[in-house]
């Protein structure tokens, strides 16, 4: 059975991690048209072939972009606007490369369009089985530190999430994790490509995404009916100094950009930062809060984030 979408997957240097992806996705109760995944390295010719064989059985077209980073820029922001821009179809989902969707993901993501969904919906989005559920304490931490409420997904007016994929049924807010969401083509390309910030494996596109989505009026549906496992791969991931880092600093660079630029303002997103490095030190991620808290410094006279616009 197919339906009107494509499916993107942005992938580097995991090859055996992508073919487990893959085999989830042509299991489906519900096939995509279009199989788009654009390789930051280079497949093996075997795992390719093998792919487009399987592809081929299923009548799921399967395009591989080799990408060419002489014109085109590392990370899995750039590849992810390379797969909207070759998305033929009204749907769009976007995936990591390390993840195993149950049978009927897609089915159920795609019924809550046909049943929920409202005019302002731009995203259905799935949640993952294997996330840890917040608990109280980390509950009250978020609402009391203004890092908002983990009964929702939403982000807060100085761009920090909020998400529970322990929740039971389906619901409107208005983020989700990105890599697990399937998009109304048109609107992706109506708000223009995925952040890039400072390339490579990017951090908090999605919030970047989500955040400039609810302030142009549209909305996400969470779907804890589709279900699917993020094995977190540590191939070609950095080492959490490096994602503190880089999280850090987007997360600053996103507040500057779309926050409101008064004193109010800046207190709240001192606070909430504050707390949100303190976090990684309260569970013993040290290096990775020390990224956090020399990348935001470093972030104080950076640019605004510049938006890919397509064509």
């Amino acid at each position: 059975m197919t339906y009107d979408f494509a499916i993107v997957i942005p992938t580097y240097k995991r090859p055996d991690a992508l073919a487990v992806c893959v085999d989830s996705i042509l299991l489906q109760s519900l096939l995509p048209r279009q199989l788009i995944i654009v390789d930051d390295d280079e497949l093996p010719q075997e795992v390719l072939a093998d792919m487009g064989q399987q592809a081929e059985k299923k009548k799921v077209e399967l395009v591989y972009i080799k990408k060419d980073h002489k014109k085109q820029g590392q990370g899995s922001a750039y590849s992810r606007n390379i797969g909207i821009s070759a998305s033929e179809y009204p749907y769009t989902f976007i995936f990591d490369d390390d993840m195993e969707l149950e049978s009927d993901f897609c089915e159920h993501v795609m019924r809550a369009w046909r049943e929920d969904a409202s005019d302002t919906t731009f995203a259905v989005a799935g949640v993952w089985s294997n996330n840890r559920v917040p608990g109280r304490f980390e509950y009250w931490y978020h609402y009391l530190n203004m890092l908002g409420r983990m009964d929702r997904w939403d982000i807060n007016d100085v761009g920090f999430q909020t998400w529970n994929d322990g929740i039971k049924e389906t619901m409107s807010g208005n983020y989700a994790h990105g890599s697990s969401s399937v998009y109304k083509t048109s609107i992706l390309r109506e708000l223009g490509g995925f952040a890039t910030f400072s390339g490579g494996r990017t951090a908090l596109e999605d919030v970047e995404y989500f955040w400039r989505a609810k302030k142009a009026g549209y909305s996400t549906l969470i779907v804890p009916k589709a279900r699917l496992v993020h094995h977190h791969s540590p191939l070609a991931r950095e080492n959490h100094y490096q994602v503190g880092y880089k999280e850090g600093y987007n997360r600053t660079v996103i507040y500057r950009t779309h926050s409101s630029r008064n004193l109010l303002s800046f207190l709240w997103f001192v606070n909430a930062q504050s707390a949100w490095i303190f976090r990684k030190v309260l569970v013993g991620q040290f290096a990775y809060a020390y990224g956090l808290l020399w990348g935001s410094f470093s972030a104080r006279n950076a640019q605004a984030i510049k938006i890919e616009k397509f064509d």
